[in-house]
C-alpha cells in the first residue's frame, strides 16, 4: 500500500477527469468535500466517507481508471535549489579541469587566424618595398632627363604635387615652341597672320581652321627666327575650328597637352600669341565660363592671336585661342585642346591648295530672269560672315532687255558706299572680292520713266567654307 504524506498535497489531473475536478479546490471548498458521494465521483462504490482526507486517501489507494499525481510546493522549491547547486558545481568542475565552450574555442581560433594573416601581409609588403626601391630611384633619375616620355612625366606628376608656375615661368618654358603663322593667297600675297604651336615630335602644329581657310600656302616662324614651310593639313574640323598642320624639320620640342575637361570656372589661364604680328605676346586671365563646349575667358585675344595656345598654371596646353568681341571687353573664347588630339596621329597630308578647292562653295544669288518696273529698283541682300567664309567673291554675268535700248544699271553697295557700278548698260560681267559685312545688289531702272526692264543674270557668291 502507498504511504501518503501527512500534509494534503495539491492535486493535478493527468488524464480522464472532468474539467470541474481539476479545479475542485476552487469550485468545492474543503467543507463540501465530505458531501461528495459515489454518484458524483466513484460509481463503483456506494460508501460515504467520514472526512475529506479519508476520501482522497481512499481514491489514491484504489487507483481507478483515472490517475492523480501531486506535487508539493516545498518539494518543487527544494528540487529547483538542488538543480542550481548541481549546475554551479558542474561549472566549477569544468573550470578546474580546463574545459572551454565551443563558442570560446571558435573565437580564439578566429583571432589567431587574423593575427597570422596580418603578420604575413606586413612581412610581404616590407619585402616588396625593399625589392622595388632600386627601380624607384632609377625611375626618378630618368624623370630628370630631358628626354622624358609623356607617360613617365604623367606618372611623376601623379606621384608628386605639381608646382604652380607664374606667367613669366610659363613663357620662358614654352615660348620657343609657339609659332607665328603666315598665310598666303592664290596669287602668293600674304593675306593674314595668326598663331600656332608644336604639339608632337613629328612636326604637328595646331592652330585654328579659319586661320588656313582659303590659304594656298603658309609658313611657320619661330622665336629663334627660323621659318619652316607648312606641307599641308593632317586633320581639321571646320565646325569646331581646329586644324593640325604638318611642318617639316621643326627643331623644337613639343608642348605638353593637358586635359581641358579638368578646367573649371575661375581657373587661371595664360595665352601666348602674335596679335597684329607682334610675335609671342603673353597675357593672362581667368576662365569665365564654359559655353557650348567652348572656353570663355577674360584673357585678351586680338586679331593675330587666333590659334595660339592657352596654358594652365602647370605649363600644359588646355585650349586654343579663337576669337574675341570687339564691342565688349574681356569676352573671348578658346576651343578645348581635347578637340584637336584626335588628329595628331593621322598620316594623310592634304595640301592647303587642295583643301581650299575641296571646301569651295558657289552660292547662286540670281539665276533667273526678273522684271524691274520703270523708275524703280530691285535689291538683293548679300551677307559675308567672316567666321564662316574666306575669300568671298561676287562673280557672274547679267544682261538686260525691254523698252527703248534696254539698258539698266547694276550696283553693289556696302553701307551706302558704292563698291561696284556698271553704269547703264545692256550686259556686264562681275568679279568683285568682298570683305566681311552686309552688301546690297541693286538693279536700278530709275533712268527709264516708261518701260520696264527684263534682267537675266547668273550671279554667284563664291567662298571657302
Amino acid at each position: 500500500m502507498q504511504r501518503l504524506p501527512e500534509r494534503l498535497p495539491e492535486l493535478q489531473i493527468r488524464s480522464g477527469w472532468p474539467d470541474a475536478f481539476s479545479e475542485w479546490g476552487r469550485r468545492w471548498p474543503r467543507s463540501n468535500w465530505q458531501n461528495l458521494g459515489s454518484d458524483r465521483l466513484c460509481s463503483h462504490s456506494t460508501r460515504r466517507f467520514p472526512s475529506s482526507r479519508h476520501y482522497v486517501r481512499t481514491l489514491l489507494q484504489q487507483r481507478p481508471r483515472w490517475y492523480l499525481s501531486y506535487h508539493s510546493p516545498a518539494v518543487t522549491r527544494r528540487n529547483a535549489i538542488h538543480r542550481r547547486v548541481r549546475l554551479k558545481q558542474r561549472i566549477v568542475r569544468l573550470k578546474e579541469s580546463g574545459h572551454v565552450s565551443v563558442t570560446t574555442l571558435i573565437l580564439a581560433i578566429a583571432m589567431t587566424a587574423v593575427v597570422v594573416i596580418g603578420a604575413s601581409f606586413f612581412l610581404w609588403k616590407s619585402k616588396s618595398t625593399a625589392t622595388r626601391s632600386p627601380e624607384t630611384q632609377q625611375s626618378r633619375v630618368v624623370h630628370e632627363q630631358p628626354s622624358t616620355v609623356k607617360s613617365q612625366a604623367s606618372s611623376k606628376s601623379s606621384a608628386q604635387p605639381r608646382r604652380e608656375m607664374s606667367p613669366e615661368d610659363v613663357f620662358k618654358l614654352v615660348s620657343p615652341s609657339v609659332a607665328l603663322i603666315e598665310v598666303f593667297n592664290e596669287s602668293g600675297e600674304r593675306s593674314a597672320t595668326a598663331s600656332g604651336f608644336v604639339a608632337s615630335a613629328n612636326g604637328a602644329v595646331i592652330t585654328n581652321y579659319h586661320v588656313i581657310r582659303g590659304a594656298y600656302s603658309a609658313n611657320a616662324r619661330f622665336q629663334d627666327g627660323s621659318t619652316r614651310p607648312i606641307e599641308g593639313v593632317i586633320g581639321h574640323d571646320q565646325y569646331r575650328d581646329v586644324a593640325v598642320l604638318k611642318v617639316s624639320d621643326v627643331g623644337t620640342k613639343p608642348l605638353i597637352l593637358g586635359d581641358s575637361e579638368r578646367l573649371q570656372v575661375g581657373d587661371k589661364v595664360i595665352a601666348i600669341g602674335s596679335p597684329l604680328g607682334f610675335q609671342n605676346t603673353v597675357s593672362d586671365g581667368l576662365v569665365s565660363g564654359i559655353r557650348n563646349g567652348k572656353i570663355q575667358t577674360s584673357t585678351p585675344i586680338s586679331p593675330g592671336s587666333s590659334g595660339g595656345p592657352f596654358f594652365n598654371t602647370h605649363g600644359e596646353v588646355v585650349g586654343i585661342a579663337v576669337s574675341g568681341f570687339r564691342d565688349a571687353e574681356n569676352i573671348n573664347f578658346a576651343v578645348p585642346i581635347n578637340w584637336a588630339k584626335t588628329y595628331l596621329h593621322d598620316s594623310t597630308i592634304t595640301s592647303l591648295a587642295d583643301l581650299s578647292k575641296q571646301n569651295t562653295v558657289v552660292k547662286q544669288l540670281l539665276g533667273s530672269t526678273i522684271s524691274v518696273p520703270a523708275h524703280q529698283r530691285r535689291v538683293l541682300p548679300i551677307i559675308v560672315n567672316p567666321n564662316q567664309m574666306s575669300n568671298p567673291e561676287l562673280e557672274g554675268s547679267f544682261s538686260s532687255g525691254g523698252g527703248v535700248g534696254g539698258q539698266i544699271r547694276v550696283m553693289v553697295l556696302n553701307q551706302n558706299t558704292v563698291v561696284y557700278d556698271s553704269n547703264r548698260t545692256t550686259s556686264g560681267t562681275i568679279h568683285l572680292p568682298l570683305r566681311a559685312g552686309t552688301y546690297q545688289l541693286v538693279f536700278d531702272n530709275t533712268g527709264s520713266a516708261l518701260f520696264p526692264r527684263s534682267v537675266t543674270s547668273d550671279l554667284n557668291l563664291r567662298y571657302v567654307k
